[in-house]
């Protein structure tokens, strides 16, 4: 996936163990979103 600078970025997606329990999770309804190319201030 290409980013370009100054645009929002929505991520959807679940984290889970080898064993398959789910550790952490942004589902669609509540992405988690983020500035790209902005840097650190």
């Amino acid at each position: 996936m290409k980013v370009a600078k100054d645009l929002v970025v929505s991520l959807a997606y679940q984290v889970r163990t080898e064993d398959g329990v789910l550790v952490d999770e942004s589902p669609v309804s509540s992405a988690l979103a983020y500035l790209a190319g902005l840097g650190t201030r």
